[in-house]
């Protein structure tokens, strides 16, 4: 279940890098169907568990992910000086 847990944050840091919301709806449901056929046989309240666990960090990732895609991005605007729209060049300090 850990296992799973921490898979579904990597993916959703990635979705959430990559793509905007309206990709969380799907990834929603296909972790809602990876998290029941990994808790079959380990009862009800495990299984309710999985998924609110792995829904849960697949947000968390995506909300992640995506502060890191615009800390990367204000990174990027910062290094083209805005008059001639070349890339600043380094001080040698």
């Amino acid at each position: 279940m850990i296992l799973f847990t921490l898979m579904t944050l990597l993916i959703g840091a990635v979705l959430g890098f990559h793509f905007k919301i309206p990709i969380l709806a799907p990834a929603i449901i296909l972790c809602l169907a990876s998290a029941f056929i990994l808790s079959i046989g380990h009862g009800p309240w495990s299984a309710l568990i999985t998924v609110a666990l792995a829904i849960t960090a697949l947000q968390i990732g995506y909300i992640g992910g995506s502060v890191f895609g615009s800390i990367v991005m204000g990174a990027r605007i910062r290094k083209i000086s805005p008059a001639s729209g070349t890339v600043a060049q380094k001080s040698a300090h």
